[in-house]
């Protein structure tokens, strides 16, 4: 949910985020692509920040994109790999109030800080 009272649904089998207001009336919604696959435990993560950006996993392409309110991409992270700048399936992501963005990087077995970004 964000500040103006939306709310964002991964609707993970039909690859789109949609965006609902406090009515559950739905509102907006955009593609995500990198939703494929088909196995329960590479599904993709959402969370918002307090200035209405809406971020997404992308386990299988091994990436976090950032979105605005009408689903333009803002920014893209993340690369398959095992060091400190790669990803292996992240799921989980949170944003805290200074909006650095933590992702858990599932088959690296951590949780990665991402300064915000713009």
């Amino acid at each position: 949910m964000d500040l103006a009272g939306n709310i964002y649904v991964a609707d993970v089998w039909n690859q789109r985020v949609q965006k609902f207001d406090a009515q559950s009336n739905l509102t907006g919604q955009w593609p995500v692509v990198g939703w494929e696959s088909q196995l329960p435990v590479n599904k993709p993560y959402i969370a918002g920040d307090g200035q209405s950006h809406v971020y997404v996993t992308q386990p299988d392409y091994h990436r976090v994109v950032k979105f605005d309110v009408a689903g333009k991409v803002m920014a893209v992270w993340g690369q398959f790999g095992t060091d400190a700048t790669g990803l292996n399936v992240p799921s989980g992501i949170a944003v805290d109030g200074a909006g650095n963005v933590y992702v858990t990087d599932s088959g690296n077995h951590r949780v990665v800080k991402y300064a915000p970004m713009q």
